[in-house]
């Protein structure tokens, strides 16, 4: 009987593209934002800022890889209908595999920014935090930290909530990157994790806040702070 399984060969050659292509940041850009749902090429122009044709020209890449679909929507009013791209399965990696990405991505990142990298990833961070919290507009605090708490346990952090004196503590038991603590590259996953909780908080939370990451705050979690302006 033959198997459907494919040879090594064949399994790490297909995983190595697929590195190689999430390695460039504009098709690593349009892959996350497809991993929301699926996108229109006018919606995808928009949250990567990349100009329409550049878009195409990913997209197109990333389709004969095998990592996104294209599908037809019915037309809103008279016209051809849409057509929107989606993930062919979700983007879950195993731990070996997602660990040698991660590395991947965090020397592209620290070689194409150098001494800017730690800046640039909080920038994303920031951009990211705010594309995933609720554009419902500002709420109480309590809402903004369940937010928060909520947009974080989705993430694989295991968020947990406390309250001490004026700051709202948030310790997180898990980081997805898992980057090891003596890791000198940690600096930019830690600044894109803050930027992410500060994009969240800046659409969540009424007045003014203040935000810092502190990792490893234990040897076993990290820490983010936020104490927001009515807590004095």
């Amino acid at each position: 009987m033959t198997s459907s399984a494919p040879r090594p060969r064949n399994r790490l050659s297909w995983q190595a593209e697929r590195h190689r292509l999430l390695g460039e940041p504009a098709r690593l850009q349009i892959v996350e934002a497809i991993a929301g749902g699926p996108r229109l090429i006018a919606e995808l122009t928009a949250l990567t800022g990349l100009h329409r044709n550049t878009v195409r020209e990913h997209i197109g890449r990333l389709i004969d890889a095998g990592l996104i679909v294209a599908e037809r929507v019915p037309p809103v009013g008279p016209g051809r209908p849409a057509v929107r791209y989606r993930l062919r399965d979700r983007l879950v990696l195993p731990g070996a595999e997602q660990t040698l990405l991660i590395n991947s991505l965090l020397r592209l990142v620290a070689g194409a920014y150098r001494g800017g990298a730690s800046a640039e990833a909080e920038e994303q961070g920031y951009v990211l935090g705010r594309q995933l919290a609720s554009a419902g507009g500002p709420g109480t605090v309590d809402a903004a930290l369940a937010q928060v708490v909520a947009i974080l346990r989705d993430l694989a952090f295991a968020p947990e909530l406390e309250t001490a004196g004026g700051v709202k503590r948030i310790d997180l038991h898990r980081c997805p990157f898992a980057v090891a603590p003596d890791d000198p590259r940690g600096a930019i996953v830690c600044a894109f994790h803050l930027g992410l909780i500060r994009g969240v908080v800046d659409v969540a939370a009424p007045g003014s806040h203040a935000v810092r990451l502190l990792p490893y705050a234990e040897p076993d979690f990290c820490r983010a702070e936020i104490r927001f302006a009515e807590a004095g």
